[in-house]
């Protein structure tokens, strides 16, 4: 039995690598969205390869055997990280009200696709919910429903509305209605740990360490105090993880590196705003990754940065790592 056509509009986010944008793009064509969009930063010209790479993977996202209407925004300079993709998402909703956002290393399951075009329209009025979105961070214990709500917002697959995302500021987060709702309104609860690791990352976005849009909507959803539907079960895998990733070299990765799995329809729903306490504990161990070790090196490395790489420089003398392991 074939596939039934997505009605929801579907937006593709890919730069320079053709191995996995393909392996998503096969998944979007098992999909049939109506309505494709595709956005590809343009080569780095300090990066002499990128150009035939990213003629690739334009030529990848251009074979379309479905009935499709396609649209594309093709660079032809490189915009990075936070502005390429944003914008890109700023041309999506200037075209839709409401659509589905992947970027080229979110290998989402088919009922990734229909979770979001059935929540879309069910969630679109209720001004507390910013996205939906594909990746879970609990446990089984926690799966009654198909779906619960999250007070972290995932990049990694999602979907939302032109109304939410023209509300976000991505290069001028409101700083201090983020340390007031995480300081103040204990938002993602009274850990320390879990505040100063949040407010240091505020920190380093303000001073433009970070090139991310990403944290931009997550600090969005902590300074609004809104919630994400998340589903029960994983339904993106992030095929881009690693030590050449961007932003997660050196992270265990624990749900995203489960196979996108896929969910019973109909929907078994949920109350509002039911599990975003629960799901916390959980959200800390995968998603942000907090340890007090690994705050401990962020607070030093960027506050006195070169007594870090000394004292650095010593342990690894007085304790360097066998050769074996």
């Amino acid at each position: 039995m074939s596939q039934k056509p997505l009605n929801t509009a579907v937006l593709l986010v890919a730069f320079n690598r053709p191995d996995v944008t393909a392996r998503v793009f096969e998944r979007i064509r098992k999909a049939r969205p109506t309505r494709l969009y595709v956005a590809v930063d343009g080569p780095r010209s300090s990066h002499g390869q990128d150009a035939a790479l990213c003629a690739e993977v334009r030529r990848i996202v251009s074979t379309i055997d479905w009935p499709c209407e396609l649209n594309t925004l093709f660079r032809e300079h490189n915009l990075g990280c936070k502005n390429g993709v944003s914008s890109a998402i700023d041309w999506f909703f200037e075209h839709e009200q409401e659509g589905i956002i992947l970027e080229d290393d979110c290998l989402p399951s088919l009922s990734f696709f229909r979770f979001c075009e059935t929540l879309l329209p069910r969630f679109k009025t209720d001004a507390r919910i910013f996205a939906i979105q594909g990746n879970f961070f609990g446990t089984s214990e926690t799966a009654d429903t198909s779906y619960l709500f999250s007070k972290h917002f995932y990049m990694w697959g999602w979907a939302t509305w032109a109304d939410r995302w023209k509300s976000v500021d991505v290069h001028q987060p409101d700083g201090d209605k983020v340390r007031q709702a995480l300081k103040r309104d204990k938002w993602l609860g009274s850990s320390f740990i879990t505040q100063t690791y949040w407010l240091e990352i505020l920190g380093r976005h303000a001073a433009g360490c970070i090139d991310s849009w990403g944290y931009s909507v997550v600090f969005h959803c902590f300074a609004n105090k809104l919630f994400n539907v998340t589903p029960t079960a994983n339904l993106v895998m992030n095929i881009g993880l690693g030590e050449d990733a961007t932003r997660t070299a050196g992270m265990s990765f624990g749900p995203l590196h489960a196979q996108a799995s896929e969910l019973r329809f109909p929907l078994v729903d949920s109350e509002p705003y039911r599990g975003a306490a629960e799901l916390l504990p959980f959200e800390d161990r995968w998603r942000i990754q907090v340890s007090r070790w690994r705050l401990l090196k962020r607070l030093l490395s960027g506050k006195f940065p070169r007594a870090y790489r000394f004292s650095a420089t010593l342990i690894r003398a007085a304790w360097p790592r066998s050769s074996a392991g």
